[in-house]
Parts: structure tokens; sequence; C-alpha cells
């Protein structure tokens, strides 16, 4: 992550390994409270994934091998 090595937790989303790793990925809808899910609707948290053509909202998106 951002060039660092990151072991994701099964279940995870790339904003929760980000979080959990002390990176800062701007959100909207993904908050720890009753009524807010990570649906992608805002696209705040899209994040860029090496290799790939388009921007991935991270509050979706599971990190997978080798990301």
């Amino acid at each position: 992550m951002n060039g660092q090595p990151a072991e994701a937790k099964a279940g995870e989303t790339i904003w929760d390994v980000a979080k959990r790793n002390g990176n800062t990925i701007p959100h909207l809808c993904h908050r720890p409270k009753k009524g807010y899910r990570p649906d992608a609707n805002c696209r705040a948290c899209m994040v860029e994934i090496k290799g790939e053509r388009v921007l991935a909202p991270s509050c979706r998106r599971q990190p997978t091998e080798g990301m």
C-alpha cells in the first residue's frame, strides 16, 4: 500500500486495510454508524491499483494477493 507491503485479514476491504495501517482514504458512505454502509456510490474513496486501467472504490474492493 503506497509502495509498502500490507497484509489483509479475511473480509477486509482496501479501505479497511488502509485505515488499520494508518493511511487515510477520503470517504463519505463508509461510517461505523447505523444507517451507513459502504455502497461505493459516493466514489470519494476511489484508489488507483497498479496494473488496472480504472480506479476502484476502496470501500467495496477486497485486496488480492500481490496487489
